[in-house]
């Protein structure tokens, strides 16, 4: 196998045709790949610890509304940022946007399930204890249920 292609274009592979032309290469990968792990990461958490305080309708269209997410596929949900949104709400929006929205609101909805699954799978002690203390639900969250969930939470 011939691996000087690989050399002779190492650069434009890493970063395209930057400063000339549009950045590409692992430099866009990481662009688009960053803020789109952290805007999920925070979804996840948010709507997974939503998931756990809901009940009846709310839980069921919170449900429904992550289902949604994590049925259609990623391209499909680009497109319809890209298209939609200027139409909606009348502005211009940037591509990367596009794609940093939909892998944010997809990647969100899949974590929202296993925050919640780690949360569940915490003995009912957790928060009874909270609750004996005299803590609120928040407070109980973030000083026992949280810590005790996340190296369930956590990928192996």
């Amino acid at each position: 196998m011939n691996v000087d292609v690989i050399h002779d274009n190492l650069l434009y592979f890493l970063v395209g045709a930057y400063p000339h032309g549009p950045l590409g290469g692992a430099a866009r990968t990481l662009l688009l790949s960053v803020p789109s792990t952290s805007f999920a990461a925070v979804l996840g958490l948010v709507f997974g610890v939503a998931l756990v305080l809901t009940r009846g309708v709310a839980h069921a269209a919170l449900l429904l509304f992550l289902g949604f997410f994590r049925a259609i596929p990623v391209i499909m949900l680009i497109f319809w940022v890209c298209l939609l949104l200027p139409i909606l709400f009348k502005v211009d929006v940037p591509g990367l946007f596009t794609v940093v929205c939909a892998l944010s609101l997809i990647g969100g909805a899949y974590l929202a399930h296993s925050v919640f699954a780690g949360i569940s799978s915490l003995p009912a002690g957790q928060w009874q204890g909270g609750k004996a203390l005299g803590l609120k639900t928040a407070q109980i969250l973030k000083s026992t249920t949280l810590p005790h969930a996340c190296p369930v939470i956590r990928p192996p």
